[in-house]
């Protein structure tokens, strides 16, 4: 008889900490590891890790880490997990890079562990277990979902996906791959939930292009917007826009740095050096304040209102926005930075700087609309549907995506962290 057993320890019923868990008779394959940051009154706490102990009783039977994309929410919570649980860590190229830039500011020994770059070519091989991949549409370089084929069929989870056809070529999903896999039996899908509630809206790419495109060439002063880090695909999109009327681009923070650095070398950024600029301490000759600059002001979590707010301040050591100064705010505020966001807006209206406010809508473009979660079920055709990666409310909703496509209630679980869904000889034990 075979088994199969899925849970989670992480992302179910939340925003972030998404780490999934499949095993196969005797192996267990791990499905990404991040982390989630604290609500304001978790004071002290900088991350919450999944409770991964667990796990480290089960160490002879897991094969491997299996990451999905380089954002925090899921590769966040390595640093801390490798410390007990050294097994294989899978991810392709520039999620590896990342993953490796983080474990060397946590003071790892990269030569001990074990870390093997992929590509949506790779077959990983486990007895009578494959594990398969295939690229994916989201914000950041070299995204995939992964593929466990079993006896029974696959278990496919999709990580964070959209279909926006619109994106750079090397962001783009592979549907002749996603098509390879529903010609065979698919026996659950793990789909993310967290843009469940939203249409899809086709103009979405323009809006922002537009409000970008005003923001930036609003005289008198400079153009300083705020964006995360790991966005590199809208952090082009505004440098495309800027260097299009002459600008020159200033890149802000320190994280953001490392990664921009990374994204540069690896051409998933693209910056004329001639067009790049570092900017020196504001002093009484230099006050950094070229009407040609357009500053990216860029990081994780809260840095982007932090770095804002002293800005307004006249407290940081680069940029003191002024009256002269558009505003162009893209970061869109994370479960635990609202009161931040909030705060940094009201602070930023006071300077009489010429302020766009990017809407939250447009800015969840990243993650699959309710028409798109409906597409990826139509094209895999999955026996039963796991909605992952959002809170219950928006599992909830891909429940009901999927009934109005024709799927029983009982062949969709909504499942809170640590419950199990197993199959027996790809029957659900229910």
């Amino acid at each position: 008889m075979s088994l199969i057993k899925i849970f989670a320890l992480g992302g179910l019923g939340e925003n972030g900490k998404n780490m999934y868990c499949v095993e196969v008779d005797s192996q267990l394959f791990i499905l990404d590891a991040g982390i989630k940051y604290p609500t304001s009154e978790l004071f002290g706490v900088d991350e919450i890790v999944p409770d991964y102990k667990v796990l480290v009783e089960f160490l002879p039977k897991i094969k491997g880490f299996f990451m999905t994309h380089a954002h925090e929410d899921h590769i966040g919570a390595l640093s801390h997990i490798l410390k007990d649980i050294n097994v294989p860590v899978y991810a392709t190229n520039f999620t590896m890079e990342l993953i490796k830039d983080n474990l060397k500011e946590e003071g790892y020994d990269l030569s001990k562990l074990k870390l093997h770059v992929i590509n949506q070519d790779s077959i990983i091989k486990f007895d009578h277990v494959k594990v398969t991949f295939f690229t994916t549409t989201h914000s950041i370089p070299e995204s995939v979902g992964v593929a466990i084929n079993t006896m029974d069929g696959s278990i496919i989870y999709t990580s964070d996906y959209t279909f926006d056809q619109s994106a750079d070529p090397r962001y783009q999903t592979d549907f002749k791959k996603i098509n390879e896999l529903a010609e065979k039996k698919v026996l659950c899908l793990l789909t993310e939930s967290l843009g469940s509630g939203l249409v899809l809206n086709g103009s979405i790419t323009k809006e922002l292009d537009h409000a970008s495109t005003h923001a930036i060439l609003n005289p008198p002063g400079r153009g300083i917007s705020s964006l995360v880090s790991p966005d590199l695909l809208k952090i082009q999109r505004v440098i495309d826009i800027a260097l299009k009327h002459k600008k020159r681009i200033a890149i802000i923070g320190r994280r953001a740095q490392r990664i921009v650095d990374i994204a540069i070398e690896m051409s998933y950024l693209n910056i004329p050096k001639e067009s790049f600029i570092e900017l020196r301490y504001i002093d009484d000759k230099n006050k950094n304040d070229d009407k040609d600059i357009v500053a990216l002001v860029t990081g994780n979590r809260h840095e982007p209102f932090f770095m804002l707010q002293r800005m307004c301040k006249k407290a940081d050591r680069l940029i003191h926005i002024d009256e002269n100064d558009s505003v162009l705010v893209v970061a869109s505020p994370i479960p635990g930075t609202e009161k931040m966001a909030a705060k940094t807006l009201d602070i930023l209206y006071r300077t009489d700087a010429k302020v766009t406010v990017i809407d939250k809508k447009i800015l969840t473009t990243s993650h699959a609309t309710s028409d798109e979660i409906k597409m990826m079920m139509n094209m895999l055709k999955p026996r039963y549907i796991l909605p992952v990666i959002g809170e219950y409310r928006m599992q909830y909703a891909v429940q009901r995506l999927a009934m109005e496509m024709g799927y029983d209630k009982d062949q969709v679980f909504l499942m809170d962290n640590g419950d199990a869904l197993v199959f027996k000889d790809g029957t659900p034990d229910v």
